[in-house]
């Protein structure tokens, strides 16, 4: 997280043991994608707590290292694995082939920026007290305009709570985006991982339906 070693090591393990749960509950393979994603976030949250231990205590390697853990998550894991997860749990043939066509956009934009990544390096630095993770994206505007669309999916889905995690992201996303440029990546993935309870929510009540359908 943006604040602090501390707050990203409280956030990765509240993350780790909603995740664990929202696993518990993912009633078919088909759905565990979706599970997956909060317990994908408590790793990624302990990847920046680790960054803010490098940076602060001058061990280079070691934030550089974290740095682009973070990284794989923030810029190629999300736009990919955000639309696929909520194709794999889609029941509705309409929404899935809509979800499919943001697959492909979610791969364009994970390439196109670890591309970039990978020909310009990335820095990472304590300023304002936020982690500002320092790269060059050529195509910064239309890179970021692929992403906002990749991780849009959830909002195509057929549940509820599943269209408000969808829907929230990209109120977050653009309202960090306005508001803390800078340390958009950080930030962002913050709020991202605070909205993933959303799809625990969503598996609880998955649950009790299947629960009720049982009992009749």
């Amino acid at each position: 997280m943006c604040f602090s070693a501390e707050a990203s090591f409280a956030a990765s393990a509240v993350l780790g043991a909603g995740g664990i749960w929202t696993l518990s509950l993912a009633p078919s393979p088909a759905e565990r994608p979706l599970a997956r994603i909060p317990l994908l976030f408590s790793v990624q949250q302990f990847a920046e707590g680790v960054v803010w231990v490098g940076v602060a205590n001058d061990e280079r390697a070691l934030a550089l290292v974290f740095s682009y853990a973070f990284a794989f998550f923030a810029l190629f894991l999300w736009p990919v694995y955000i639309p696929l997860a909520s194709l794999r749990a889609e029941p509705s043939a309409g929404r899935r082939r809509i979800q499919e066509a943001l697959c492909v956009v979610g791969l364009c934009a994970a390439v196109f920026i670890s591309g970039s990544l990978a020909r310009h390096p990335l820095e990472v630095s304590i300023e304002g007290g936020h982690l500002f993770y320092r790269m060059s994206l050529p195509l910064l505007y239309e890179s970021l305009a692929l992403y906002f669309v990749a991780v849009s999916a959830p909002c195509f889905s057929s549940f509820g709570y599943l269209r408000a995690f969808g829907g929230l992201l990209l109120a977050s996303l653009a309202a960090t985006l306005w508001s803390h440029a800078e340390q958009f990546i950080s930030l962002w993935c913050f709020f991202a991982a605070a909205l993933s309870a959303l799809i625990l929510l969503h598996f609880r009540r998955q649950r009790r339906l299947l629960v009720v359908a049982v009992s009749r």
